[in-house]
This record gives structure tokens, C-alpha cells and sequence, in this order.
């Protein structure tokens, strides 16, 4: 959502085996309901920590959770049950109900009721620095300047895979979106999934060089990562605006001298290819990969986000290629519901765009087969981004599942 959501700590993502978060919902293909469990007699003392995405140790108590506040409008392709959507939640303690009943104090109710519907939403377990922090205890990880009331998209993405960089609005937000859309977390997984195999893909091609649009907070398996297990020589230039993925920026850099970061706004072609950075390590007179992953539908079209590409596209070698995913809906509403939510937060978004307006993005480029032997069968070539030269998953336009509504249409292209 980088990306929705992208942007990087996303969450944890590594080997392909491992870019599924534990704590996110199972892939939209394969969910199962999880097993009740009793929640109204305390729990006894656990012996030691328990794992959060690869992080240890458990939500301090003392940290509250507030509730969210009213949701919104329910999406327009589900029927809800229970309270109507938009309807305050109590936020009331309940009354005592005997020493051997276990209240939590983030709810106020009895324990494991929030956890049992963030579950439900295929949200991920609040971890030790999920956010739960005061903000005295977050001052010294992030700018002083930065909007913590406002929900970033990068920050978004970093919790919806599991991340700790992110504050209680971005928290909120995506709860909001998970409501009326179930499979957000796993259409996030998915996508940073794809991104590790088609960045392996190009590298494997021969492609050295690598800009990174919309780069997000990095995470385990970043771009450079993935690009550099296929070909030790490729370089990476990282691109975004966003001073938080900055700040993390700065570090990510420190583990790799072909990689460098570049804060930018990526609409001004001139400076980013201009910038001592991208000059250091990206020579426009080579095939070089751009990489728009979960970032166009960041764009409003006034910005005019598929022109900014063609002129980009225009300026590099042949055998350059853009490796691109885009959030898309073959149903009008499920997309403007999506789209107004987030403009309803004030973050800055451009929108859901059907899969035939995200596809201009390749007009005058020659996709690639989505299978990975590389095949030719005359399926579509730009396809849902978790089927995406998956092993075991055949490439498909769309999810399989007609009520899923919302996905990430994705595509490798090259310039011949």
C-alpha cells in the first residue's frame, strides 16, 4: 500500500517459505477458522516469551490498547452482522466478576475478546514494540517532525506484515480496512512475497541495477537482499519521501556498499536520476530495473502516475524493465470504498484503479511469462501477484475466490 501498502519492514518477510508472516491471516486460498479457546479463567504463567514474527517477549499489560473508534461504512460487498457498522464501541469496564476472572486492562473486558477479533480480521499479535510503546519510550527511533497522528502508508504496510514501526492511528487505519476487507493482510504477504521472486528473476536475467520507487521501510528481505542472492554485483538505489523510511534508510545502507538512499519526492524524474546517489551507483546507459511495487495506486491521477513511468522508462537502456504491482478491483465499489477510507484518514492516496487502467503501465514494454518454467500458453501475462511465478501456484488473472473483490495485479516487463 511503498504500498498500501508497501513500504517495507513489511513485515518480516525472508525466503519465500518464510515471507508469510505467523501472524498474519493464512493466504486467502487456504484460511481455517481457528480453534475457541476459553478465555474466563486466568491464564497460567507462561515459561518464557513468546515469538512475535522473530521477535521475542510479550505485550506489557500496562500498555493500553484503546478501541478503535467508529469503523466507518460497512464495505459494499459484505453484510454485516451484530452492531451496525459506524456504531461506538463501550468503552466501560465490566463489572467484577470474581477472583478467577482474568480482565484485560486494554479493553476493559474480559481477556482475549480484542485478540479474538483481531484474529477474526487477520491482523497481526501486538509484539513488544508493536507500537504499544509511549511516546517518550518512541521519540529516540523516529524524527522529531513526524505526523503521528496521521496514517502513513508505509507505516500501514509495516503493521499489516507485522512490524513494530508503526503508531496508533496506522494501527487503527488498517483495522478500519481490515473490517471490510479480510484479505488485506494476506494481499500484503502476498505482494512482498512477489516482490522477492521477481526481483531474483530480473537479477537472474543479468539486470545489475536496481531503483527502488516508493522503497517503504526496510524489513529482513529487501530489495538489495533478494537482487544480491541472485547476482553479489547488483546495486540498489532505495527512493521515498517518507522521513521515517529515511531514518531506517540510514541503517539499512550501513550493510551493504551497493546501496545507497535517496530521500525524494519519486514525481521528479530529474532529481532522483540526478542525485549523487543514483549517479554513484545506477549508469542510465545499462538496462536498469525500476521498481513500482504497491506505489502507483499511491498517486492520485492528477499526478498522472503512468506518464511519470513512460517518461522514466524512456530515459533507460534497453534491457531495462519494471517490475510492477497495483491494487485493483473489478468491482467499482469495493474499489471507491477502499479509496475513500484512506482518504478519509488525510493520507495522502491516489486510488483503486480497475486491472485495464493499472495495465497501462506496460503499454510499449514486453511482459514476461508469470510461469516460472517461463512458458508461453496464451494466458494473460499481468496476473494476481500471489500466482506470480509462484511454485505452486498457477498463474491467475484474478483470485480465485469470486467474493474477493480486491487485489494486486502485478507484471515483469522489459524495454526490447
Amino acid at each position: 500500500m511503498a504500498a498500501l501498502v508497501r513500504s517495507g519492514p513489511t513485515f518480516g518477510p525472508g525466503p519465500l517459505s518464510r515471507l508469510r508472516s505467523p501472524l498474519a491471516s493464512a493466504s486467502r486460498d487456504s484460511r481455517a477458522p481457528s480453534a475457541p479457546r476459553d478465555r474466563t479463567t486466568a491464564s497460567a504463567p507462561r515459561s518464557g516469551p513468546v515469538p512475535h514474527d522473530g521477535r521475542s517477549g510479550d505485550t506489557p499489560e500496562s500498555f493500553r490498547w484503546h478501541p478503535l473508534a467508529a469503523p466507518g461504512p460497512a464495505h459494499p460487498s459484505r453484510s454485516t452482522g451484530g452492531s451496525p457498522p459506524g456504531a461506538p464501541r463501550s468503552t466501560t469496564a465490566s463489572p467484577p466478576r470474581g477472583p478467577a476472572t482474568a480482565v484485560s486492562v486494554r479493553t476493559g473486558g474480559p481477556t482475549g475478546t480484542r485478540t479474538r477479533r483481531r484474529r477474526r480480521q487477520g491482523l497481526p499479535r501486538p509484539g513488544p514494540r508493536t507500537g504499544y510503546s509511549p511516546r517518550h519510550l518512541m521519540a529516540d527511533r523516529f524524527p522529531p517532525d513526524i505526523d503521528m497522528e496521521t496514517p502513513s502508508i508505509a507505516r500501514m504496510y509495516d503493521y499489516l506484515l507485522g512490524g513494530k514501526d508503526n503508531f496508533e492511528a496506522d494501527r487503527k487505519a488498517c483495522e478500519v480496512l481490515a473490517a471490510g476487507t479480510p484479505e488485506l493482510v494476506s494481499f500484503a504477504n502476498d505482494n512482498r512475497a512477489y516482490l522477492s521472486r521477481a526481483v531474483e528473476y530480473v537479477a537472474a536475467q543479468g539486470v545489475e541495477q536496481f531503483l527502488d520507487l516508493g522503497a517503504g521501510l526496510p524489513t529482513a528481505n529487501n530489495t538489495h537482499h533478494a537482487a544480491q542472492r541472485a547476482n553479489p554485483r547488483a546495486r540498489v538505489v532505495y527512493v521515498d519521501h517518507d522521513p521515517i523510511v529515511l531514518a531506517h534508510g540510514r541503517a539499512l545502507i550501513n550493510d551493504s556498499a551497493e546501496t545507497a538512499f535517496l530521500l525524494a519526492d519519486i514525481r521528479e524524474t530529474d532529481r532522483v536520476l540526478g542525485a549523487p546517489e543514483t549517479r554513484r551507483l545506477i549508469d542510465t546507459d545499462l538496462p536498469v530495473c525500476v521498481m513500482l511495487v504497491s506505489l502507483l495506486h499511491c498517486l492520485p491521477d492528477h499526478d498522472d502516475p503512468f506518464g511519470m513511468v513512460h517518461r522514466l522508462t524512456e530515459r533507460l537502456a534497453p534491457g531495462s524493465c519494471v517490475i510492477f504491482s497495483h491494487i485493483v478491483s473489478d468491482d467499482p465499489a469495493s474499489g471507491a470504498w477502499m479509496t475513500d477510507q484512506i482518504l478519509s484518514f488525510g493520507t495522502p492516496w491516489g486510488r483503486v484503479r480497475s486491472p485495464e487502467e493499472a495495465s497501462a503501465v506496460f503499454r510499449g514494454l514486453e511482459l514476461a511469462s508469470p510461469w516460472t518454467d517461463g512458458r508461453e500458453d496464451g494466458g494473460p501475462r499481468a496476473v494476481d501477484c500471489a500466482s506470480w511465478r509462484h511454485p505452486d501456484v498457477p498463474p491467475r488473472f484474478r483470485p480465485e475466490d469470486p467474493g474477493v473483490k480486491l487485489w494486486e495485479l502485478s507484471g515483469v516487463a522489459f524495454k526490447r
